[in-house]
């Protein structure tokens, strides 16, 4: 028999059932989870704090990517931040490639004028008040590689400015028991 307290039932059933809310996908905008297996495999901190992966190398291509964002639930802050997250189609791990502002995906045609090489595998950007960054990855081999260069307003003091490059801020290693940065 289980005993619930009478103040603070709901509080017991939700720590009973390990709570009520998943992660929000991220495609345009935040949205539940579409299946139950979302929340289990949603990560519970960065990538960084797991053991070291000893397992042999698997290879990513051919595998779609899709984007995820976690609120960091700062409620004074001027651009709520997110904890961005990329999980690969065929495995259970995901890897923190930033935190930033909600995220939305941008359609891949979009990345040769923006010089993006044909083989990323996903384009996304933020965006808060005339500022974020626009970000592409890589998956060659086993190794997921990611790119960010901002991206700001056009304005007249800045229209004739050279644009940032992109630049490779972190690249993750996928393994038979786990992913880790590299």
């Amino acid at each position: 028999m289980i005993f619930l307290p009478r103040i603070l039932p709901g509080l017991c059933l939700l720590s009973l059932l390990g709570g009520c809310n998943g992660p929000a996908e991220q495609t345009a905008t935040t949205a539940p989870p579409a299946d139950s297996t979302a929340s289990a495999a949603a990560p519970a901190a960065d990538t960084a704090a797991r053991p070291a992966a000893q397992g042999q190398p698997v290879a990513l291509g051919g595998q779609t990517f899709r984007l995820k964002a976690f609120p960091l639930g700062q409620p004074n802050a001027d651009a709520p931040q997110f904890n961005i997250y990329l999980y690969p189609s065929q495995r259970p791990d995901s890897v923190l490639v930033a935190q930033d502002t909600e995220p939305s995906v941008l359609d891949r045609d979009q990345g040769p004028r923006m010089g993006v090489p044909k083989t990323a595998v996903i384009l996304f950007q933020t965006y808060n008040a005339g500022a974020g960054y626009h970000y592409y990855a890589t998956a060659e081999g086993h190794q997921l590689r990611i790119y960010r260069k901002r991206l700001e307003e056009a304005t007249p003091e800045n229209e004739h400015a050279a644009r940032p490059a992109w630049q490779l801020v972190k690249t993750f290693g996928f393994f038979t028991d786990g992913a880790r940065p590299l």
